[in-house]
């Protein structure tokens, strides 16, 4: 069994090709576990409180499907915090886990996070505080790197796909 996860930097991709891995039909099999949707759950919170409750949401539901032996794919949190919480359950369901990071320049981030905002409505991060998000972020031992700039969002998704196929 495959336990996937999408990290990277902010507007780099990951959300949209979570989204868009769900409707490939390759994927039916999947179970598509949405954290950044879990802690939205909690949005009238204080941050702190918000990841707190969304963290211990998404592991209770992960309690909960492990056992299902069904392949998992989510975003946005570490192999190290998987491992830390499931680590028996992992090796006894067989589960390998897969990371795949996400890479975007800062310019192109930044353009991103713009186009985002508007769209939501909310106001933009500084592009100094995008600039030292990008710097402080740590890759993942032996992640696949997906530099998205100029990718398309199929062919991030093909990547992904050749990738749990086995083929590069």
């Amino acid at each position: 069994m495959k336990f996937v996860i999408l990290k990277g930097t902010m507007a780099s991709g990951k959300s949209t090709a979570f989204h868009n891995l769900k409707k490939m039909n390759e994927m039916k099999d999947w179970l598509f576990i949405d954290f950044p949707a879990i802690k939205q759950i909690f949005n009238n919170l204080s941050d702190e409180e918000r990841k707190k409750l969304g963290k211990l949401a998404f592991f209770s539901i992960l309690k909960e499907i492990i056992p299902l032996n069904k392949n998992i794919i989510t975003e946005e949190i570490s192999r190290e915090a998987i491992q830390r919480e499931f680590g028996e359950e992992l090796i006894k369901y067989y589960y390998q886990i897969k990371v795949f990071e996400f890479g975007v320049s800062p310019g192109e981030s930044y353009k991103r996070n713009i186009k985002r905002s508007v769209e939501k409505g909310l106001n933009p991060m500084s592009r100094k505080d995008m600039n030292e998000a990008l710097l402080a972020r740590k890759i993942e031992e032996d992640a696949v790197l997906i530099t998205t700039d100029n990718l398309s969002e199929l062919e991030i998704v093909n990547i992904i796909l050749k990738n749990l196929r086995g083929k590069r």
